[in-house]
């Protein structure tokens, strides 16, 4: 008997759970899926932070200013 499952949010995760709920007569389907909490609070910290990413190549041209 499977209760609950676990998953991060990739595509292949959700087409899974479809065809778990089909096969498991008690699986409920998205329902019984619980998604990955540290994943989710992953991609919402790079996504608060992405604006004030700098390009590698800048971020270099910038240090070697500050060294002359």
């Amino acid at each position: 008997q499977v209760r609950a499952i676990t998953c991060d949010n990739a595509y292949p995760n959700d087409t899974m759970i479809d065809v778990l709920a089909k096969t498991l007569p008690d699986f409920r389907g998205k329902k019984d899926r619980g998604r990955c909490f540290d994943h989710i609070v992953n991609l919402c910290a790079k996504s608060v932070l992405k604006p004030f990413d700098v390009d590698k190549k800048k971020a270099g041209d910038v240090r070697d200013d500050a060294e002359e």
